[in-house]
């Protein structure tokens, strides 16, 4: 987060990821700012589908799922979520390229 100007609030987002070569690659392109208007953007947070024959391949925000192994003996636990926000008014948010 590095600030605010008028009802915009301005984040830099620098994680990376790993491309399938096993390269970095970053998630946003260099000196890449995101504004967005809390207020003026008026999102909501829906779910797509978890790709889980046990969750039914269907929407939900959390599948949790447990499961055992005998060699060597451990049981392991995940949580699977696919969040999808969407925005009610794109116009409210912005994605700059800055010098």
């Amino acid at each position: 987060y590095l600030g605010q100007i008028g009802e915009f609030h301005i984040f830099v987002y620098q994680n990376v990821y790993l491309n399938d070569d096993g390269t970095p690659g970053s998630m946003l392109p260099p000196n890449t700012v995101l504004m967005g208007s809390p207020q003026g953007f008026q999102g909501t947070r829906l779910y797509g589908a978890i790709r889980d024959k046990r969750a039914g391949l269907k929407a939900m925000p959390r599948f949790p799922k447990m499961w055992d192994m005998e060699e060597p003996s451990a049981t392991f636990t995940m949580t699977q979520s696919a969040p999808l926000p969407v925005s009610g008014w794109p116009e409210a948010s912005a994605s700059l390229t800055v010098a």
